[in-house]
């Protein structure tokens, strides 16, 4: 099966480097693609953001689970001892006493709530500009070539934004998968199409 990172790469170098003969004339500062691409751009600072308030609230509640486990443990091990079980190392059950925390009485911790909502509105907020920015369709060359070195850009940052993708149920309850790619490469191709050669 061929590495599906290369077969991507290859297919947008690929758009790139095919030239474009004669674009609708339009001045690039009109085209809304620039204007996408910003959004975009302003939409990830907004979701670092929100990660960084995200993990002041995790901190928080991580603290409180390492205090939990760590008073916890003395009866946890000392009923292990009475009861003729293997004791396991202090670290190991400290490790698990904090995890049941985190998932049990403190997934509910106002801090925990706050945190998970940070992490949803920059995730919701970023993911909804990419797939605005590539249902936009570029206007100009310079757009199209802009929309193209985006997505290069991205890849190049490890942020393999291709392979995005959305899951929904229709009307009629059908379920469908919509990939961004595809959404990506149907305004290259919206745009190319209208290109004269």
């Amino acid at each position: 099966m061929p590495n599906s990172n290369l077969s991507r790469r290859a297919v947008i170098g690929g758009i790139a480097a095919t030239p474009i003969l004669a674009a609708p004339v339009i001045a690039a500062e009109a085209d809304p693609i620039f204007a996408a691409i910003d959004r975009f751009h302003r939409a990830r600072e907004f979701h670092r953001q929100c990660l960084t308030k995200m993990d002041t609230y995790e901190a928080i509640v991580d603290r409180k689970a390492e205090e939990l486990a760590a008073e916890r443990l003395p009866a946890y091990q000392a009923a292990k001892a009475t009861s003729g079980e293997v004791v396991r190392a202090d670290d190991v059950v400290l490790n698990e006493l904090r995890c049941k925390a985190l998932w049990g009485e403190l997934k509910d911790m106002p801090e925990s709530v706050y945190a998970r909502r940070w992490r949803d509105l920059g995730c919701d907020a970023e993911a909804d500009a990419a797939w605005a920015l590539f249902r936009t369709v570029p206007q100009s060359a310079a757009g199209a070539v802009a929309m193209i070195q985006f997505v290069q850009d991205q890849e190049a940052e490890g942020n393999e934004i291709l392979e995005y993708y959305r899951e929904f149920s229709d009307d009629h309850g059908q379920d469908w998968r919509e990939k961004i790619s595809e959404v990506f490469l149907s305004s290259v191709k919206t745009y190319l199409s209208g290109v004269r050669a």
